[in-house]
């Protein structure tokens, strides 16, 4: 079955607390509509381009939430994006000048690609900034502006049409929202932002059993990326690669030793964002390393 959740139903903080707008069965087909990261706030036509007016609190709204029927704590929601449609104009600033009201640039979408500064020809890759579930209770509400092992705005490109995003379950129904969509985004996401537009995405749910890990893991055609979130970019690379670590090491039944010189061999270790309240790092392991896993 398939189920249309409009961007009227969106929420700033990811929450165990928040109301489902809908529930859907596993392996039903969501299509979430989604506004830009700042909330419809900032016109795509006036010239030259302001974000000074806006309600910060407001920040990458996740459209949703969506329940998940059966979806309980120690499982795993697995979320397999299907397509990503985007509006034909964005807006990129840069965000590093420390200004309320930072230059930036209007990006008009043509077809395939994303013109810069109407000289650059970029190759459009639509990428979902913000995506998780409730966090656990006692953890209160998480804004979607933050990233952590509920998901949130984790900012990773290979979050894009064609993979999988494995969530914990903290709650019951799992709460899924989806939001803060980006047509083209580096490692890093060094400006602040990406090319941030409105969209629609396209999903599958579905359930595991067993816990894949303590945080998000994406399945790319080619890799297996853990994820993990914190304070500095060294907290986040020691937690990512220990996750890494310890889910090579229980899928192959090998020691956490070999596990960590498998992983220095083959894996890569990769920054995904360096602009969010938590610094967000993955770890991307060949898929040929992890046969079965998922």
């Amino acid at each position: 079955m398939e189920h249309y959740v409009g961007s009227e139903h969106r929420v700033y903080a990811m929450s165990a607390a928040n109301p489902a707008v809908v529930t859907v069965q596993p392996r039903d087909r969501v299509v979430f509509q989604t506004l830009d990261c700042f909330d419809g706030q900032v016109s795509y036509d006036a010239q030259p381009l302001s974000c000074a007016v806006r309600d910060r609190f407001r920040a990458n709204p996740a459209t949703g939430p969506v329940a998940i029927a059966g979806a309980r704590p120690g499982m795993t929601l697995k979320v397999h994006i299907e397509k990503i449609t985007v509006a034909p104009r964005g807006v990129v600033f840069d965000c590093t000048v420390g200004s309320n009201d930072p230059p930036g640039r209007l990006v008009p979408i043509l077809d395939d690609s994303a013109l810069f500064a109407d000289r650059f020809t970029l190759p459009l890759q639509p990428v979902i900034g913000t995506i998780g579930v409730a966090p656990a209770p006692e953890q209160g509400a998480i804004p979607d502006t933050t990233p952590g092992d509920h998901g949130g705005n984790l900012d990773t490109k290979d979050i894009t049409v064609g993979a999988a995003v494995y969530l914990p379950v903290f709650v019951e129904g799992a709460l899924l929202g989806v939001g803060d969509l980006h047509g083209v985004q580096g490692d890093g996401e060094m400006c602040g932002q990406g090319i941030e537009l409105p969209g629609e995405v396209t999903v599958t749910v579905d359930l595991l059993e067993e816990t894949l890990a303590p945080g998000p893991v994406v399945e790319t055609p080619r890799t297996i990326c853990v994820i993990a979130s914190a304070r500095t970019l060294d907290e986040a690379a020691k937690l990512a690669v220990e996750r890494a670590r310890d889910l090579l090491a229980r899928h192959l039944q090998i020691s956490t030793h070999d596990a960590m010189m498998l992983l220095s061999l083959q894996a890569d270790l990769r920054i995904s964002q360096v602009v969010n309240p938590l610094r967000t790092v993955r770890v991307s392991i060949p898929k040929t390393l992890l046969p079965g896993l998922v």
